[in-house]
């Protein structure tokens, strides 16, 4: 019996030196670089036209002189123009439509996009001509892309309804995984808000998810000195 004692308690030695070798080396901070990340909206990409509702204060980095009012806006393509239609006035813009928030940390400049009127945006809003294959043709469409400060951005990924120590833990690791899908050479967008990387609603405004985000700001799991792609599972699937 001892010896079948002894050896459960060297197996459980074992298991915490392994464990101690193999998991991450600490919790650190991110670098200044990774402030925004590109997320493709999943609007439909085979249409010609969005519908987009504007609160706060924008301007059109394309067209600095178009002058941006709250209300409803009808953004179209026209051959490979972007428009921009409001009040029944249509504008071009060119290929390529950013609205960029007079402030990024104003939580009052949000955009609401087509049929997802409980999805609301921080951040830039832009839409840009792209390729989409219709009848075996290739033809001209668009899509959106939400630019928003990392911080924001997992507002609307982490989920509300667990204990506050386990939103926090959601937070780091959704930051670290964000983190290491950031590609400046890629010209568009690096994520998209759906699972095949990580579920993303626009801005949340629930006060437990942005307390676990602003209490753990920067804060991602490290080793070796590199930024680990860390995973969380919100929902066992039922």
């Amino acid at each position: 019996m001892k010896k079948i004692k002894s050896a459960w308690i060297s197996l459980c030695m074992l298991a915490v030196l392994v464990l101690t070798i193999c998991m991450p080396s600490d919790v650190g901070y991110a670098a200044s670089d990774y402030s925004f990340i590109r997320v493709l909206l999943s609007t439909p990409h085979n249409t010609a036209a969005h519908t987009i509702t504007v609160a706060g204060s924008y301007t059109i980095k394309e067209k600095a002189d178009y002058k941006v009012t709250a209300g409803k806006y009808t953004v179209k393509l026209n051959g490979a123009t972007v428009q921009l239609v409001k009040d029944g006035v249509t504008t071009d813009i060119g290929t390529k439509c950013t609205f960029v928030p007079a402030s990024y940390t104003d939580l009052g400049n949000l955009i609401t996009v087509d049929k997802a009127s409980s999805r609301k945006y921080l951040g830039d809003i832009i839409f840009y001509k792209n390729k989409f294959k219709t009848n075996g043709n290739l033809v001209d469409k668009l899509h959106v892309v939400n630019r928003v400060p990392m911080e924001q951005y997992l507002y609307g990924v982490i989920g509300a309804g667990s204990h506050i120590e386990a939103l926090k833990t959601q937070a780091v690791a959704a930051r670290g995984y964000a983190i290491n899908q950031l590609a400046p050479s890629e010209p568009n967008y690096e994520v998209t808000d759906t699972t095949t990387y990580q579920a993303y609603v626009g801005y949340s405004d629930n006060a437990r998810v942005k307390q676990a985000v602003d209490e753990t700001k920067g804060q991602v799991v490290t080793y070796n000195g590199k930024i680990c792609v860390t995973f969380f599972g919100a929902s066992n699937g039922g």
